[in-house]
């Protein structure tokens, strides 16, 4: 990820995602709760194996995941809406 401006989306004051744009793409940051990051993985049929490898792959910090989703596919961009609308729904939950 290069330098340079990125835009951050919020929902009912909450962050939702940050978006870094990129010469022809973009990278999403999102921000999970652990919780979020064991319901992912029990849909795992739901989400595209390179999703599920990211959730894996990031380390918890202070009881969350940091997810650099690269947006490579329209698949991947329909999962990265999957996972906006998990945590909006788990949020409100609380």
């Amino acid at each position: 990820m290069q330098k340079g401006w990125n835009v951050k989306y919020h929902k009912s004051g909450k962050s939702l995602c940050t978006l870094y744009p990129e010469k022809e793409a973009f990278i999403v940051l999102i921000v999970i709760k652990l919780e979020l990051a064991h319901i992912i993985k029990s849909l795992e049929g739901k989400f595209e194996q390179e999703i599920l490898d990211i959730v894996d792959s990031a380390r918890p910090f202070n009881g969350t995941k940091w997810l650099m989703i690269p947006i490579e596919s329209e698949a991947i961009l329909k999962n990265v809406q999957e996972l906006l609308v998990l945590k909006h729904n788990t949020s409100l939950m609380k």
